[in-house]
């Protein structure tokens, strides 16, 4: 009897041990025909213009005006907090599944350049492999701790699992919120006094090592496939964009991409309060940082601030282009 609840019990944790192994290493098959998402994008192997950052990109770049503009050539990988460091192993993912990138827009947010790393959007994981996974863990913990042994177990055994229990309607939910990975989800305004209560959050006096690290990783990953590479500063509400710790970090954030020789895009009230002199790699755009009908909060495009936001910067990016 003993040896055969044994038995059962071995069968049982090979099974478990299967589908973990399964879970982790063919997730990612699942989202081969969505319309957002990393594997979407390496099935189809080019893309003209990608914009890569986190839900600064996903509330601020409007699908729809940037393919009405240039149809067909453009997608937008977005995840919520996504930092330098995962942006950098994204980046990596898509170009060594020969996805061609001619110009690549890259989230210029300081508040995660100056965090230590971490996941904070829970379905990248659906997107990566074992080996993807394993990289992402190594890069938040460098070395073993009681913290990083939980977060082991989440990152490889419960995350996502309520997500694919219900696969077939999650599914089928998801994929019409996206074209193009761009959301198409309406995000309304805020109050002037919701708007005005947010308080800049603290900040650290310089950009954490370790994003500075794989920021450096990704100009030169992007430089060796012939990518061109610009940064991009989207709107802030104006309790953001003139508080002083946002600016001196920005400040910092563009001597960076200047002494990497990289361009970037960032707001008039950013630029004039740095007194950025004209330079090769600056460029700047006009944007209502008051105006509360583009705000969702502080940080967000509400969807009528989103639309013009694309508008003004794609006549910035591209001034000889007509733009509708």
């Amino acid at each position: 009897m003993i040896r055969k609840n044994i038995k059962r019990m071995t069968i049982f944790l090979i099974v478990i041990l299967a589908i973990i192994l399964l879970k982790n290493q063919y997730s990612s098959l699942l989202l081969q025909n969505a319309s957002y998402g990393m594997p979407a994008l390496i099935k189809r192997q080019n893309v003209e213009n990608l914009f890569l950052g986190s839900s600064m990109f996903r509330q601020g770049i409007d699908i729809l005006e940037l393919n009405a503009a240039f149809p067909d050539k453009n997608y937008i990988l977005a995840y919520n907090g996504n930092q330098p460091a995962t942006e950098y192993l994204e980046l990596k993912n898509l170009l060594e599944n020969d996805v061609k990138i001619k110009n690549l827009y890259v989230d210029m947010y300081v508040y995660s350049a100056w965090e230590q790393p971490e996941i904070s959007d829970e379905k990248l994981l659906l997107e990566t492999t074992l080996s993807q996974k394993w990289s992402l863990y190594r890069t938040i913990f460098p070395t073993v701790s009681p913290e990083s042994v939980q977060y082991l177990w989440e990152l490889f055994i419960t995350s996502n699992n309520e997500l694919l229990l219900t696969w077939p309607l999650n599914y089928f939910i998801l994929n019409r919120q996206f074209l193009d990975g761009g959301s198409l989800i309406a995000a309304e305004p805020a109050s002037l006094s919701v708007l005005d209560n947010y308080v800049a959050p603290e900040i650290d006096s310089k950009m954490n090592s370790t994003q500075e690290l794989y920021l450096n990783s990704l100009i030169t990953l992007a430089s060796n496939y012939d990518c061109n590479l610009i940064f991009v500063e989207t709107p802030k509400y104006s309790t953001i964009t003139n508080d002083s710790a946002y600016l001196n970090a920005m400040a910092e954030y563009c001597a960076f991409l200047e002494n990497k020789q990289v361009s970037y895009i960032i707001s008039d009230n950013t630029y004039n309060q740095l007194c950025i002199s004209s330079t090769d790699y600056a460029l700047s755009y006009t944007f209502e940082h008051n105006n509360t009908d583009y705000f969702t909060d502080a940080f967000h495009l509400s969807s009528i601030g989103k639309k013009q936001f694309t508008k003004i910067l794609l006549s910035r990016l591209y001034p000889d282009t007509i733009i509708p």
